[in-house]
C-alpha cells in the first residue's frame, strides 16, 4: 500500500513540473522580445547567443544613442504577442510574434537554437558604421536594424 502510494505521488509530482519544449521555447522568446522591446540590452542578452548578444550591444553602443528619446519612449510600451512556435528539429525552432507600440505595429518570426540543452533566441545583426551623426537615420526594432540614408 504505502508503495504504491510513493509510486503515485512521484508520478503527479513528475507530471506536475514536466514542461514541455515549446513551453520552454515561448518562455525564451518572450523573455528576449519583452526586453528587447523594452531597449534592456542587458536582459535580452540572458536569453540569446553570442553572436546575437554582441550584436545588441554594438546597438547599445552605437546606435541606441542617436534615436529620438520620445520614439523610444513611446516604442517601450509595446505589446509582444506569440503567434506561433514551429519546431524545426532538435535544436532550432521559429517563433511567430507580433509587436504593437503607438509607434509601430509589425509581425515577424525569430529563430531560436537549442545550445547547451538551452533554447536561444538567435538574430545576429549586421549593423553598418556610423559615419556621422548627421548623415545617417537609424530604426532599431526587436530584430532587425534598417539602415536609411547617408552615404
Amino acid at each position: 500500500m504505502k508503495k504504491g502510494l510513493f509510486i503515485t505521488t512521484m508520478t503527479l509530482c513528475l507530471l506536475a513540473s514536466c514542461t514541455t519544449t515549446e513551453d520552454r521555447i515561448k518562455k525564451e522568446a518572450t523573455g528576449y522580445l519583452n526586453a528587447t522591446a523594452a531597449y534592456d540590452v542587458d536582459e535580452a542578452c540572458k536569453y540569446c547567443t553570442d553572436e546575437t548578444a554582441a550584436g545588441l550591444k554594438l546597438v547599445q553602443q552605437t546606435i541606441l544613442p542617436q534615436l529620438d528619446s520620445n520614439y523610444l519612449n513611446q516604442n517601450k510600451q509595446a505589446t509582444i504577442s506569440l503567434l506561433g512556435v514551429e519546431q524545426v528539429n532538435d535544436t532550432m525552432a521559429k517563433v511567430i510574434y507580433s509587436k504593437v507600440s503607438p509607434v509601430t505595429c509589425y509581425s515577424d518570426t525569430l529563430k531560436m537554437l537549442r545550445r547547451n540543452g538551452k533554447w536561444m533566441a538567435h538574430a545576429p545583426m549586421a549593423v553598418p558604421p556610423i559615419a556621422k551623426k548627421s548623415t545617417h537615420t537609424f530604426h532599431y526594432d526587436t530584430t532587425q536594424v534598417l539602415y536609411e540614408g547617408g552615404k
